[in-house]
């Protein structure tokens, strides 16, 4: 995968939300597609795994922050 055709997939950790990752995406190469993923769509891991990967690219690279769980499933 080249770096103009990456797509980057951020989960935050708990008791934070997508603005852990404000900083870090400015960083980022701007040819990247960034995806900040949401915890707040579902009351259980399993729901909010699939909203994730519903609203992800087929191919990506996952960034998690202490949410390693989440990160695994989707994995899965």
């Amino acid at each position: 995968m080249n770096k103009k055709s990456l797509s980057v997939v951020l989960i935050s950790g708990f008791m934070l939300d997508e603005s852990l990752w404000d900083e870090l995406v400015n960083v980022l190469p701007r040819e990247w597609k960034i995806f900040r993923a949401t915890l707040k769509d579902g009351c259980t891991i399993k729901e909010i795994v699939q909203k994730i990967a519903e609203n992800v690219p087929e191919n990506f690279v996952l960034i998690g922050f202490s949410l390693g769980y989440i990160a695994r499933s989707i994995a899965e």
